[in-house]
């Protein structure tokens, strides 16, 4: 159903050409959606860029420790 609900709104965003703001600490979703993603740490901006960037290029500890996280449930 998750998956389902992921490629019709990336289908839903592409129709209609619009900016979504889509809020979730699933970093697979996060990664999958965006064309552009935003980390926030207690409310403070720490990298906002697209998701490959963000993934290749961890802007400060707290992406990498997203990331880490990201990685680290993948492996399991």
């Amino acid at each position: 159903l998750r998956n389902q609900m992921r490629a019709e709104l990336i289908m839903l965003r592409e129709k209609i050409d619009s900016t979504f703001i889509y809020v979730t600490h699933d970093q697979t979703e996060a990664m999958t959606l965006a064309t552009k993603i935003c980390l926030l740490n207690n409310g403070l901006l720490q990298q906002y860029d697209e998701p490959l960037v963000v993934y290749n290029k961890p802007s400060n500890t707290f992406a990498i420790f997203v990331l880490s996280l990201l990685l680290l449930f993948k492996i399991t």
